[in-house]
């Protein structure tokens, strides 16, 4: 079983960083059996307050991050709104565009979207009838709600990504997150990236 691969920016925590109390401790402990590996659950919508079949949670290695979100971000048939935002702000939605305009705005940032602990993203469309989310938590998996489960178990069969009930996911543990810039000087840091989107799109109002 491969542990799952991570961004540079984002590791559990050690012992010695975090409080001495058998809550932080036994998690950080439980982590290291945790399966925190490559792969997906699924839960049918029961409850139909809003309008999505499904909602799945994706670990990905982060080397492939990008390449499973862009194939979600390419299943949409509508026009999309691209979600983005610092992890302790709320998000921006842009104007509703074409998913290939989005995608030719966001695509000279993927390092930094795949790797930035500190920014969360993702596209949406979304109106009576339907409900389409595919979101970047700023722990680097994904959250996906949708309709088309055929669709959806084929993206995911592409980039050998399997149903697993028992998946954990990084952020069920004490986390330490570690600036992006710190690391790869060549990459923008979160401000200025998130100041670029406001730039390069139209938000809503």
């Amino acid at each position: 079983m491969k542990n799952l691969e991570l961004p540079p920016t984002i590791r559990i925590a050690n012992l010695d960083e975090v409080p001495k109390t058998n809550n932080y401790i036994d998690r950080i402990i439980d982590s290291k059996t945790a399966k925190i590996i490559e792969g997906f659950t699924f839960q049918e919508n029961t409850e139909h307050k809003l309008p999505f079949s499904f909602f799945s949670e994706i670990n990905v290695d982060n080397s492939q991050l990008w390449k499973v979100f862009k194939a979600l971000t390419l299943s949409y048939e509508e026009e999309i709104s691209f979600i983005f935002n610092h992890v302790d702000a709320e998000p921006n939605y842009s104007e509703y565009c074409d998913k290939y305009e989005v995608l030719n705005k966001i695509e000279d940032y993927q390092v930094e979207l795949s790797q930035d602990g500190f920014i969360e993203f993702g596209v949406i469309y979304h109106d009576d009838d339907k409900l389409k989310e595919a979101y970047v938590k700023k722990a680097k998996y994904i959250q996906f709600w949708g309709n088309d489960k055929d669709e959806f178990l084929e993206i995911m069969h592409q980039f050998s990504l399997y149903q697993i009930d028992d998946l954990k996911f990084i952020d069920d543990f004490p986390l330490v997150t570690e600036s992006l810039y710190s690391s790869n000087p060549n990459t923008i840091r979160t401000e200025k990236l998130l100041e670029t989107f406001r730039n390069i799109f139209t938000l809503e109002k």
